[in-house]
């Protein structure tokens, strides 16, 4: 059984892939936007947060669970961003 299944049962695993294509453009686009605005720190945990798998990060953003203490600013950051339309 395959990771979205289990945790999502069998009718959402195949949901879930074409979200997390919506996750990275909207991510693509929140970091377009606004990432002259975070500092530096922000920046590096930044790119902790790209490195983290896809289910993780749209479990964050959709705010389904709570980030690391280390990227919960970020998430917050990105959560916040206005984003043009896509």
């Amino acid at each position: 059984m395959g990771h979205c299944e289990r945790d999502y049962g069998p009718s959402s695993a195949l949901a879930l892939p074409a979200c997390m294509l919506e996750l990275d453009a909207l991510l693509l686009a929140s970091v377009k936007d606004s990432y002259r605005d975070f500092d530096p720190s922000e920046q590096l945990a930044l790119f902790r947060l790209l490195g983290r798998e896809d289910i993780e990060l749209y479990e964050w953003l959709a705010g389904r669970d709570k980030p690391p203490t280390d990227l919960r600013s970020v998430v917050d950051k990105l959560r916040s961003c206005k984003v043009r339309k896509l």
